[in-house]
């Protein structure tokens, strides 16, 4: 073989070589600084996840060969990801230090916002970084020196544009390949990936990332969901439908401005609603919230998920919009990056109010701190920032009293005249449901349900406590001296009740469903139709703010074009969500499918409603 062919391999080989050996450390330094910086976390993260760990090479790997076709040699592909990788893992470990989330890609869509990605920047760290580089630098000219003078280069002549053209055509699509099921993946609450035996988790991203590794968790959330697209949806129709909502104020009516308080409720239900079916001892759980409902309007909530799905419930009744057919994790995969959405926070906001969303626990949750501020809320209180932090027994979450407490502290905050709306996501009711966190459990049930039968136990004893922090909550909200209006709901029942769940009558499968809902205000409402222990429509959360605005119709919030679409489609079909339907496609009609194609143009088109 000819001598000049042999060289050419043998340095194709090193380079080979020397690219592999890079992309090894590379990754080794990337899952390091994940870990910030835990060499035990690291070994086990590699000893655990080997196909995630050596796939993630694979594709530094690629990548650095595509880059060496651009920059020309290894030592400069090199030196470029490494100092990229120390920059980006560096703002990562400051985020995650000050938010307890990993960096995501939104970060960098909010980096000119104040109080946003440059809250992230440690001065003293980032001298040192500063330094790292210039230090890298140096390393690189010497590096490229040694190479040169070795004549390992392969791309350093003229003659070798084809090589260099080949080589980043090659890398390019093989990168776009090795990338594309993360790319292009489902943005269901759990997808397992069996070729790498890991999950892929959408409502965690902090959890997405300890399982998968930083890069691919960041190419992740990197993707955009592609939504298919309904038929006939253009601008023009778009504009169509919006016209057919617009009005102007017939009657001039005397409007009122109390305070707003919605309090998402994690897995609250009334479990007389299932009593029929899981028997127990111990009397009324809810004995506050059934004479809530003696003095306010109340009716059922038809929950879209079980056991789960916080953030769709959320979604639905902050905007009024539906997950039917978008069938995703909204705030996850869509709303995060898609700028200003309307909601009852952001009208709020519009007549003057002060809005607060109150989460007692990590704010970047299904990226919550990203899309509350999109829906127009000014101020997002989590664990780091409460006032009050009490737990029951060894709960890990923040109790409900302590949430309420924090409501109270914002309406009594800031003297007369300053209105408020304030959501509150709750979590001492959410999973995992323990004896030891109760020195008595009150409730007994009857049979039994195997290793479910404690937890289904502390679950009602949770539920009874958390019913008391609420009638101290309105107690307390009718001392006030404030005009304060209440939306209190559950999300959805805990994972708890699966032989309900599973059973072939489709009335009893749809009690796992049931959550109750009720609107309380502390003072004389001028609405003709307002009943003190009324009952409200069955609804699925897209239509409760709707239900809000029937007993309250004054409030100073503007109705909009979609609030009025939203009204018209809760009052043909208040329930919306497939189990209601025995699992089938609702019917539909006219105003089903504007309704479809405005939600897909809001969440995941082009905004032409805008």
């Amino acid at each position: 073989m000819n001598r000049k062919i042999l060289k050419l391999i043998l340095k194709v080989l090193i380079n080979i070589l020397i690219l592999v050996v890079v992309a090894l450390g590379l990754m080794y330094l990337l899952t390091f600084r994940q870990f910030l910086g835990d060499a035990e976390k690291t070994a086990k993260f590699i000893n655990e996840r080997p196909r995630v760990f050596y796939y993630t090479v694979l594709i530094i790997f690629v990548w650095l060969g595509f880059l060496t076709g651009i920059v020309r040699t290894v030592v400069r592909a090199g030196g470029i990801t490494f100092i990229a990788t120390i920059i980006i893992t560096y703002i990562n470990i400051c985020k995650f230090r000050l938010r307890g989330t990993p960096l995501l890609p939104e970060d960098f869509l909010m980096a000119g916002e104040t109080g946003s990605f440059l809250d992230f920047i440690d001065i003293a760290e980032f001298i040192r970084l500063v330094i790292a580089i210039i230090l890298t630098i140096g390393l690189i000219i010497i590096l490229q020196k040694i190479i040169r003078k070795a004549k390992l280069d392969l791309f350093t002549t003229r003659r070798s544009t084809i090589g260099r053209i080949g080589v980043i055509l090659v890398g390019a699509i093989i990168l776009v390949n090795i990338t594309g099921f993360v790319r292009h993946h489902n943005g269901e609450r759990y997808e397992y990936v069996e070729f790498l035996d890991s999950t892929f988790t959408a409502w965690n991203q902090t959890r997405n990332y300890d399982e998968n590794g930083f890069l691919i968790g960041f190419l992740y959330n990197l993707a955009k969901l592609e939504i298919p697209e309904p038929e006939n949806y253009t601008q023009e129709k778009i504009a169509e439908i919006k016209s057919m909502y617009e009005t102007k104020e017939v009657e001039e009516v005397e409007k009122v401005e109390p305070n707003i308080v919605i309090i998402l409720n994690e897995s609250f239900i009334d479990p007389e609603t299932i009593r029929e079916f899981y028997r127990y001892t111990g009397g009324d759980v809810t004995p506050e919230l059934h004479k809530i409902e003696e003095k306010a309007e109340s009716g059922k909530m038809f929950s879209i998920d079980y056991g789960g799905g916080t953030a769709n419930v959320e979604f639905e009744m902050l905007t009024g919009l539906s997950d039917y057919w978008l069938n995703t994790v909204p705030y996850t995969n869509l709303l995060s990056k898609r700028g200003e959405m309307e909601s009852i926070a952001s009208l709020a906001k519009e007549a003057g109010y002060e809005t607060v969303a109150i989460h007692p626990y990590n704010g970047g949750m299904y990226k919550r701190n990203i899309v509350l501020k999109n829906m127009g809320f000014e101020k997002f209180i989590t664990e780091t920032e409460m006032n009050f932090n009490e737990h029951e027994g060894d709960s890990e979450y923040i109790n409900d009293w302590s949430s309420y407490q924090e409501i109270l502290k914002e309406l009594r905050g800031d003297g007369e005249g300053e209105r408020k709306l304030i959501f509150n996501i709750t979590m001492q009711n959410h999973t995992p449901y323990k004896e030891s966190t109760y020195e008595n459990l009150e409730f007994s049930l009857e049979s039994e349900y195997g290793d479910r039968t404690k937890a289904i136990e502390a679950y009602f004893q949770a539920l009874h406590e958390s019913d008391r922090y609420l009638g101290e909550l309105i107690n307390e909200i009718d001392a006030l001296g404030e005009e304060t209006v209440v939306l209190f709901f559950g999300d959805h029942s805990a994972g708890l009740f699966d032989e309900l769940r599973d059973s072939e009558n489709l009335e009893e499968a749809k009690l796992t469903r049931i959550t109750p809902y009720f609107i309380y205000a502390n003072y004389e409402v001028e609405n003709e139709g307002f009943r003190k222990g009324g009952e409200l429509a069955t609804v699925t959360p897209n239509c409760l703010v709707t239900e809000m605005r029937k007993v309250i119709p004054n409030l100073t919030l503007k109705e909009t074009e979609l609030n009025r679409l939203t009204r018209e489609v809760c009052e043909e079909m208040p329930v919306l969500t497939s189990l209601y339907y025995n699992y089938e496609d609702v019917k539909m009609n006219e105003l089903l499918t504007n309704y479809e194609l405005v939600i897909y143009d809001l969440a995941a088109g082009k905004k032409f409603w805008e």
